[in-house]
């Protein structure tokens, strides 16, 4: 079992331990960042382990043995949040605080179904990692001749006198309008999610746009 990951980028969501190995009630912040792929396969592991009526505890020293990285500090963490809470629950929601993760792991602990909640963002995680994958691969192909073709606009004002300066300049000059409206189709995305999260209208708009509509529809079914 092993949980690294290289062709993944880190998650949105931190994980937080909130304890010294060597005094458990005292506060120490370890920011733990783990990708959508490295929480997806932690997760799945944990799900198994906990069907199988392997304690918590247990289950994350075992799986810190098999793993490395941010993966073996989050489930020493874990392990110490144990050690100092009463309950599963609430060392869960304390090692993942501030997250979905600790308030799905959280909640399922305390009814008795943590399988199901590791499941689910197993599951999660899985489906958010292969959004990103195939949003990079449909995007990766037109970003490239765009690149390219700003490179070779520059050409006709070298060859017309220009030389390298003025090549220089013109692509200099072209990289960063489309930078600009990069940052600007960023900025409206954003502003266009929050206003979907309120205004069934603007939903309804962004889920008739192809690729972001299906992209909020997949969200939607979590």
């Amino acid at each position: 079992m092993n949980f690294s990951s290289s062709d993944d980028g880190q998650a949105d969501i931190l994980l937080v331990a909130a304890y010294d190995a060597h005094s458990p009630q005292a506060k120490l912040e370890i920011f733990v960042s783990l990708s959508f792929r490295e929480k997806e396969l932690l997760y799945e592991e944990m799900a198994q382990l906990e069907s199988n009526g392997i304690p918590l505890s247990e289950a994350s020293r075992m799986l810190a043995k098999a793993s490395g990285g941010s993966t073996r500090k989050w489930l020493k963490s874990l392990r110490r949040a144990l050690e100092a809470e009463d309950s599963s629950g609430d060392a869960l929601q304390r090692v993942a605080a501030g997250s979905l993760d600790g308030g799905v792991l959280a909640a399922t602990a305390r009814s008795g179904q943590l399988d199901t909640g590791f499941r689910y963002l197993s599951q999660y995680y899985g489906m958010l990692h292969g959004l990103r994958r195939e949003v990079i691969s449909n995007v990766a192909y037109p970003v490239f001749l765009l690149h390219f073709a700003v490179l070779l606009l520059g050409l006709p004002a070298a060859v017309a006198g220009g030389g390298v300066s003025g090549y220089i300049a013109t692509v200099v000059t072209a990289l960063g309008w489309l930078y600009g409206l990069g940052a600007l189709v960023v900025i409206t995305v954003v502003v266009i999610k929050k206003m979907a999260e309120s205004s069934s209208v603007v939903d309804a708009f962004v889920m008739a746009v192809p690729l972001v509509g299906k992209v909020r529809a997949a969200m939607a079914r979590t």
